[in-house]
């Protein structure tokens, strides 16, 4: 684990998952990313923390769980 906060490197396994055509895997680290607290931006998401869950989620056929989230990501980030 390197020095970045929890949320990227959870985020950064998550990519890998992705790359790797493993989905379900890519979405279980995308959610730990989302659920981990940054204290370095006080507590908000990182945009792409966002992007990559969301995109798994369209993905993944689960569009009512991206549209939620997205309208949290457009309440916390429009702030």
């Amino acid at each position: 684990v390197c020095s970045s906060d929890l949320e990227t490197n959870l985020l950064n396994v998550g990519i890998v998952y992705g790359n790797l055509g493993n989905t379900i895997k890519a979405m279980e680290y995308f959610y730990k990313a989302y659920n981990a607290k940054s204290y370095a931006r006080g507590h908000k998401r990182s945009l792409i923390t966002y992007q990559n869950l969301v995109q798994t989620l369209l993905i993944s056929k689960e569009p009512e769980k991206a549209e939620a989230i997205l309208e949290e990501a457009v309440a916390e980030i429009g702030k």
